[in-house]
């Protein structure tokens, strides 16, 4: 045993001296593969686009603002990846109102000059950068009130590739208003589709306006119409309430023209904390219409709805003056009190028509059917959206 410790550094001698060129070799190559793994950037492949191709992941980003940062032969291997919409803890402690998202495509050669939709949704400004030209400006970026946010996301743009393999889009970015608002989603979404499809969306879009204001128009006919109707006749007050009512309506039905028309940001959270406002009152005026259209007395059933109504608007004031001014999350019951309100409202409407059919009055069967419907539609259907601005 001992004698083979004691030829140990003897066979060792002459492994170094035969193998270590081999060895060196080895080393050196490996120390290359890691620093070419180090410099290698990502890129995504793209063989084709059937309809849409959405780029909301595996952007660089770092914070600041360089044009230079725009080039196509810009390193950015040592910024970090982010998600632009940027909704995460991480992408906000990273984010600090301006900042550059760079990303690579690798692009088949059935794709060289090909013309494709950009779509573009944004809450802050952006200037758009295809392979380190310029080639589109949303809005005027900068990280302080001068920043002038636009969304595009309603207007048509287009993008072509040239004959490179690698295409490099950069986007220049800033959110100073957004996160001055405190906005649930700070960055932006891109995405390219097919030309092909466009006229598709395009009529999707068109419809979806002209039937919003197309009902928009009946409903302020009806309005103005039983307002003139109570001018002439004050004592019917129903024609008032009604006319309230069918002018709440009109605002509901043009909600949609406004947000596939407008280019502000936050025009959606603008009507959405409107709406809040509006609910517990139509409701309530449902109950009133009611009353008035039977004759019926107003019993404490009825003012406590009332009560309902006007507390849920004052505390729903209460909670965007609290978010405002701090960062707490508000009054937690105002949702909850905003839904009673609603269910007490329908019930007692379902209520008095139902009563009214049992004592035969004219006109109830009429009232009753149309006054069900719509109380079972629009119940559901505030409900649903309510839940969905609490979820934004």
């Amino acid at each position: 045993m001992c004698h083979l410790f004691k030829l140990f550094p003897y066979f060792w001698n002459r492994m170094i001296k035969r193998y270590a060129p081999f060895i060196l070799i080895a080393f050196f190559a490996c120390c290359g593969f890691v620093t070419k793994a180090n410099t290698v950037q990502p890129v995504i492949r793209v063989d084709s686009i059937p309809k849409q191709l959405d780029l909301d992941t595996c952007w660089k980003f770092h914070a600041g603002d360089d044009l230079q940062w725009a080039a196509t032969s810009f390193n950015d291997k040592d910024w970090d990846t982010l998600v632009t919409d940027m909704m995460s803890k991480h992408a906000l402690t990273q984010f600090k109102g301006i900042g550059w998202f760079r990303i690579r495509l690798k692009v088949a050669p059935s794709l060289f000059h090909g013309t494709f939709v950009l779509k573009m949704e944004q809450a802050g400004a952006s200037d758009v950068y295809l392979n380190g030209k310029k080639i589109y400006r949303f809005g005027a970026v900068s990280n302080s009130v001068n920043e002038v946010p636009f969304n595009p996301k309603n207007n048509t743009y287009f993008i072509q590739f040239s004959t490179d393999t690698i295409q490099v889009i950069a986007v220049r970015y800033s959110a100073y208003a957004a996160l001055q608002k405190k906005y649930y989603e700070p960055g932006f979404s891109l995405s390219l589709s097919n030309v092909e499809h466009l006229a598709i969306d395009t009529q999707q879009k068109d419809g979806t306006v002209m039937f919003s204001i197309f009902f928009l128009g009946i409903f302020l006919t009806l309005a103005m119409f039983h307002l003139l109707l109570f001018l002439f006749h004050r004592k019917t007050l129903s024609n008032l309430y009604y006319s309230i009512m069918a002018f709440v309506l009109s605002f509901f039905w043009l909600y949609p023209a406004i947000l596939a028309k407008s280019g502000d940001p936050f025009i959606a959270n603008t009507l959405n904390e409107t709406l809040l406002y509006i609910y517990a009152p139509f409701f309530f005026f449902i109950v009133l219409l009611v009353y008035s259209i039977f004759k019926v007395k107003f019993n404490l059933f009825f003012w406590i709805i009332l009560a309902i109504a006007v507390l849920s608007d004052v505390l729903t004031a209460a909670n965007a003056i609290i978010e405002n001014v701090s960062e707490a999350k508000g009054i937690p019951a105002v949702g909850y009190l905003m839904l009673g309100s609603i269910i007490l409202s329908s019930i007692e409407s379902f209520r008095i028509t139902i009563n009214a059919v049992r004592a035969k009055k004219p006109g109830a069967w009429i009232i009753a059917t149309g006054f069900g419907i719509f109380c079972c539609y629009s119940s559901s259907y505030f409900v649903i959206c309510y839940y969905n601005v609490i979820d934004t």
